[in-house]
């Protein structure tokens, strides 16, 4: 690893994988020693996410295959609930994007486009999204989580309406009036 100037912009230089890889900087040699600081910390450290070769990982292809691993560790109904909001809401939002590039913004602005649903089913449309965004997280695939700091839509509570005391009596009085069955026991 190491540092030079091309110009007025200063350069990273390194192997990855034995590939020579090249970063622009800036045009501050202090700006560039950081960088390169900070990569070694990072590789040090085993943190080292390779930036000059990011995954470019659809989010389509890596959501085939969190689904096809979660079908071992969930109830089957539960799976088609997933796959069902995979469908119909997820990959026709952030299919095509790169994983690793799907943004907080990103998120916020999905849920925007969820307007004309409750907050109870936009909320069990973010269950398997966060879920996803965790582990991809957990396991290094992505730097952020863009989902981490996404909150549940506030659900309105539901008004009950308990019978009043007459509808009870009556209630009950109209069960006291029914015939019951007679039952034959000699059999």
């Amino acid at each position: 690893m190491g540092i030079f100037k091309d110009g007025r912009h200063w350069f990273i230089d390194l192997r990855i994988n034995g590939k020579r890889r090249r970063k622009k900087v800036g045009p501050s040699k202090e700006l560039a020693l950081l960088v390169l600081k900070d990569l070694e910390v990072k590789k040090a450290k085993g943190e080292f996410f390779g930036i000059f070769e990011e995954r470019k990982i659809r989010f389509k292809d890596y959501s085939d295959q969190w689904l096809k691993e979660r079908k071992l560790h969930v109830k089957p109904s539960t799976f088609r609930d997933d796959l069902s909001i995979f469908k119909n809401y997820l990959n026709p939002y952030f299919g095509e994007m790169v994983l690793s590039r799907i943004l907080e913004a990103d998120v916020e602005r999905f849920v925007s486009t969820l307007g004309h649903l409750s907050p109870k089913r936009i909320n069990n449309i973010m269950v398997p999204l966060k879920t996803l965004f965790k582990t991809a997280h957990r396991r290094k695939e992505i730097k952020e989580n863009p989902c981490q700091f996404i909150k549940k839509l506030k659900e309105p509570k539901l008004e009950i309406f308990p019978l009043s005391f007459d509808e009870l009596k009556d209630y009950f009085d109209e069960l006291e009036g029914l015939k019951q069955p007679e039952l034959n026991w000699s059999n």
